[in-house]
């Protein structure tokens, strides 16, 4: 029986290639296509129960590709996610894998290497490039969790940290209360296991959230 896929691909002549040469393969069957994320939103409902993998590109016109992986893992967790993408980075890679993703693939890999990675992941077997080891995925997945975790007001307080104001005068830039900002000190403090506003700072430097 042939791996049933989903495609989600902006580019229409990338998207005619793959399906033309999983057209003519005994593995692979390509279900549906899509070109962005809304439009894949609103028809998976109606097709999940014939799909068995998403071949998903990160880069989307309207949706981040990461919140499509947490989008149909929390929906359809049984259905495997192939991320293809041109994006080579380590820290994209492994924030893939912790939104849900089942494997990873460069964009400048043959038809035959993705259709083996397809094979890999269907049948269990998570598949990342050969520029990262699992080890350096386990070694940065609590972190990346702890990004993820972080609110947008977060991380605008964590910005403002690394000024000279006084959390009152972020609490009136951030237009909020004190005890708000109280708030989200102290819940930065315990996420980010620092004791003091010169820790938050050095922690958020040294995970990039904020510039200075």
């Amino acid at each position: 029986m042939k791996i049933r896929i989903a495609i989600i691909e902006d580019h229409q002549l990338v998207l005619q290639s793959y399906e033309l040469y999983f057209k003519n393969t005994g593995t692979v069957k390509v279900m549906d296509t899509f070109n962005g994320g809304t439009v894949f939103q609103k028809n998976f409902p109606r097709i999940h129960h014939a799909i068995d993998l998403v071949l998903l590109d990160l880069k989307l016109p309207d949706h981040k590709g990461t919140d499509i992986i947490g989008w149909i893992k929390t929906h359809y967790p049984k259905v495997k996610i192939l991320v293809l993408s041109s994006y080579e980075d380590t820290a994209t890679i492994v924030q893939c894998i912790c939104k849900g993703a089942d494997g990873y693939m460069i964009k400048n890999c043959s038809y035959s290497e993705l259709e083996e990675a397809i094979v890999k992941v269907y049948n269990h077997m998570p598949h990342l490039p050969d520029t990262i080891s699992w080890a350096t995925v386990k070694a940065m997945t609590p972190q990346m969790k702890l990004i993820a975790s972080l609110k947008p007001q977060e991380l605008e307080f964590l910005q403002h940290t690394a000024s000279d104001r006084s959390y009152g005068e972020i609490a009136l830039l951030m237009n909020k209360s004190p005890k708000t900002v109280d708030n989200y000190r102290n819940d930065l403090f315990r996420k980010l296991q620092v004791r003091n506003r010169t820790g938050l700072v050095l922690k958020a430097l040294a995970y990039n959230l904020i510039s200075i």
